[in-house]
């Protein structure tokens, strides 16, 4: 098996799948949450089995951990400023307001995208597939 460079997650009862990447264009790491630090809070609340699967009670666990942490332009700049010599386009030369711009609204979409996931797999009442 690989280095895993990402967070694998699909909702068991409608295949829908979200990635997120480990390093500064993971859309956790903008809102201030970690894939290991919820990893390890599933498994010591027996919320996560041994094929990596999360019960819905894990899933709602989750959801809630995702809404203490609101997707603000203020943190999308913080991490933009504190990882821009990592995120492509911003090196030394190329920290212009158009490729802010551009970040912000990847930011933006993968958030958007993350939170609908969770939001379905709750309505569904589902549990996912979390491969971190």
């Amino acid at each position: 098996m690989g280095i895993k460079l990402g967070a694998d997650l699909t909702i068991t009862k409608s295949g829908k799948y979200f990635r997120d990447s480990y390093n500064p264009s993971s859309t956790w790491w903008v809102i201030g949450l970690s894939y290991w630090e919820i990893n390890d809070t599933l498994k010591k609340k027996k919320l996560l089995d041994e094929e990596g699967n999360v019960s819905l009670d894990g899933v709602k666990l989750i959801w809630n951990e995702i809404e203490k942490h609101p997707f603000t332009e203020d943190k999308v700049l913080a991490h933009i400023s504190r990882h821009r010599n990592d995120l492509g386009n911003l090196g030394v030369h190329k920290y212009t307001p158009e490729n802010i711009r551009k970040w912000i609204q990847y930011f933006q979409k993968g958030d958007k995208e993350m939170r609908s996931f969770w939001k379905e797999a709750i309505k569904l009442k589902s549990s996912v597939e979390f491969s971190v």
